[in-house]
C-alpha cells in the first residue's frame, strides 16, 4: 500500500516543520555535541533493525502479558486510587 501526502498536507508540514524543529534543538541542548552524536547512533540501530524485523515474516506471540503490580486490580482494596508507594495517608481534616 503506498501513502502519498496531499498537497494541502504537505503545506501544513512546512508550516509546522520550523516551529517542531525549534522545540528539537531546544529540547537536545540539554546534551552535549557528543551526546547528541551517540543518541542519534544509538536511533539509526534502532531504527534499522525496526526495518529488518518488518521485513521479516511474522512470527506468532505466545506467552502471558506481564501486568506491573501497580496496575493489577487488587480485589481486597476499596475503590479509588492507591496512594503512591512510601507515603502515608490520614484522614481529611475538616476545618471550620
Amino acid at each position: 500500500m503506498l501513502i502519498e501526502i496531499t498537497p494541502e498536507g504537505r503545506a501544513t508540514t512546512d508550516q509546522l516543520l520550523p516551529g517542531i524543529r525549534t522545540v528539537e534543538q531546544g529540547i537536545l541542548s540539554a546534551l552535549s555535541r557528543g551526546e547528541r552524536e551517540y543518541l542519534l547512533g544509538l536511533l539509526a540501530k534502532i531504527l534499522t533493525r525496526t526495518a529488518e524485523a518488518a521485513a521479516e515474516p511474522p512470527q506468532p506471540l505466545h506467552g502471558q502479558r506481564n501486568r506491573p503490580g501497580r496496575l493489577t486490580p487488587r480485589h481486597d482494596a476499596e475503590p479509588g486510587p492507591r496512594p503512591a508507594s512510601g507515603t502515608a495517608t490520614a484522614a481529611p481534616q475538616r476545618h471550620g
